[in-house]
């Protein structure tokens, strides 16, 4: 499952940046009080936390990618730790550009409807997701 982990992590991935290029994008357009939306400091502040989680979760994938390349000594268990931890912030990430886009994001003129299910549903395509957290954590031992 570890060489697999890592297809996961890129799918979780661009779940996470497609949700920041959406959320950016609407609040660019949408207009409230007489400005976009995108003026609002409580939506700046969602904006630069996805912004933040996704460069940051950028720069992880490429080291574990580079590790399974490399085949590097724990290249498996970056893989599966990666996976896991990219799959919860595609979640928290999808669920915060809905909170940018209101409830126009639940409807299916935007794909972040799509992609906030898509998440969700992500957590599971190598098995069930409480149960490869406990086989990570029991690996540590």
């Amino acid at each position: 499952l570890a060489r697999y982990s890592i297809g996961a992590a890129a799918i979780a991935l661009g779940l996470c940046r497609g949700s920041l290029d959406e959320a950016v994008a609407y609040a660019k357009t949408r207009r409230q009080g007489g400005r976009e939306i995108i003026g609002w400091s409580e939506v700046r502040m969602l904006l630069g936390d996805i912004a933040t989680q996704h460069t940051f979760a950028t720069l992880a994938f490429e080291h574990a990618r580079d590790a399974v390349d490399a085949r590097a000594s724990g290249w498996q268990r970056s893989a599966t730790a990666l996976a896991i931890r990219l799959q919860e912030l595609a979640c928290e990430l999808s669920s915060s550009s809905l909170q940018v886009l209101g409830g126009a994001g639940y409807t299916t003129e935007f794909k972040q409807e799509a992609r906030f299910r898509d998440a969700f549903h992500t957590q599971h395509v190598l098995g069930s997701h409480p149960v490869r957290k406990l086989r990570a954590g029991s690996s540590e031992r």
